[in-house]
């Protein structure tokens, strides 16, 4: 099954945006959750299914400049085995070029593994 991304604009000026994405047994892809410059507001990482603690990483390039294993993201934010947690950030966090996403079970930027369970992302962003 592949990953999927729903984003869902928020008031009436689309300034901000709910960006869900979500991964599923398997998945090794990087999302493009944004392909313009935004800021990151607020993350959240559910993963109340996982078996091992997981790493979000973030990258601020076009998706397709990012190499699984090799790109160094710009941000990498953990979420414990079987828990959920929220990242706020005040004022946003700004991302210059594009905001690509990619969910990890490696500590390690070089290297790369896949959930093997359901596992929810929620970006919060705003121009």
């Amino acid at each position: 099954m592949a990953t999927t991304l729903n984003q869902i604009s928020i008031g009436s000026k689309a300034s901000s945006k709910r960006i869900e994405i979500t991964y599923t047994s398997g998945d090794q892809d990087k999302v493009a959750a944004e392909t313009s410059a935004r800021s990151i507001d607020q993350v959240i990482i559910d993963n109340t299914n996982g078996t091992a603690d997981v790493y979000l990483r973030l990258y601020d390039v076009a998706s397709g400049s990012v190499t699984l294993g090799a790109t160094v993201p710009d941000a990498i934010l953990p979420c414990s085995a079987g828990e959920s947690i929220e990242y706020s950030f005040h004022p946003g966090n700004a991302w210059g070029t594009a905001i690509t996403a990619n969910l990890t079970t490696s500590t390690t930027a070089s290297a790369y593994v896949a959930v093997t369970w359901t596992a929810y992302i929620t970006l919060l962003t705003s121009s």
